[in-house]
């Protein structure tokens, strides 16, 4: 995402390259940039499962249209824009982290939700992300688990959460 590419530029590009190479190469995407000036999150998404801002007591699904899966249907792809507040958490994930046998996809994503808000605030990075995970999948591990999570640093800290 250099020289002014937006998000929906590398979605496309790398769908445009997994159907190059035939039926059965594809893979989902969320591919976002964010300014910290402007508080903008610019994403799209492409068969991924809808992050999450959580925001105090609220949470918001960035889940605009999207797109299919990278490598099928290359042209209907598209991104959008949000404002976000000065205080927020991103939730980037793979559905490994909300999906298990027996659990409604919506009961998984509200157990994540509450394991993001139980933990403290101290905590952050590398650490933040593994205590999440073990918070929601426990320490049997599953298949297909990724997250991402972003949280901004107060304005005039110039170090990074």
């Amino acid at each position: 995402l250099t020289h002014g590419a937006e998000p929906v530029d590398a979605v496309t590009a790398a769908s445009v390259l997994l159907e190059s190479n035939g039926p059965g190469s594809y893979a989902s995407a969320f591919v976002s940039i964010y300014d910290p000036v402007t508080r903008e999150l610019v994403y799209s998404r492409a068969g991924h499962p809808p992050p999450l801002v959580v925001v105090e007591d609220d949470v918001v699904h960035l889940d605009h249209p999207g797109g299919t899966l990278l490598g099928i249907n290359v042209g209907s792809r598209s991104q959008d824009r949000v404002t976000l507040p000065d205080d927020f958490e991103l939730v980037a994930f793979t559905d490994g982290l909300v999906e298990e046998p027996g659990l409604s996809y919506d009961a998984g994503v509200e157990r994540l939700v509450d394991a993001v808000r139980a933990l403290p605030p101290r905590v952050s990075g590398q650490r933040r992300a593994e205590r999440l995970v073990a918070g929601v999948v426990g320490t049997a591990g599953r298949d297909d688990v990724c997250v991402v999570m972003v949280r901004p640093t107060p304005r005039g800290n110039g170090s990074a959460a």
